[in-house]
């Protein structure tokens, strides 16, 4: 259900970022870029959370005895960078 949640999520910043951009050229405002790289931006942390969430679900192995869990809190914490910068 996350997965799904987080690429329909990507998906929308990538649609908006696609209809902003050609905004932009049109009317060359300020605002629509500005509001074009924060959908780029949206659509790269909603991908990097995805690719979190499915690398948290791998079973354990041999160099991960504990399993992969760890990535999630990693994974927020770099998006609570990006969000602070």
């Amino acid at each position: 259900m996350a997965s799904r949640l987080l690429i329909a999520s990507s998906l929308t910043s990538v649609v908006l970022l696609v209809g902003l951009g050609f905004a932009w050229l049109v009317t060359g405002s300020a605002l629509a870029l500005a509001q074009a790289a924060d959908s780029l931006s949206d659509a790269l942390t909603g991908l990097g959370l995805l690719w979190a969430l499915r690398l948290s679900q791998k079973p354990p192995d041999d160099e991960h005895h504990y399993g992969h869990q760890g990535a999630q809190p990693i994974a927020a914490l770099v998006v609570a960078m990006l969000v602070g910068g």
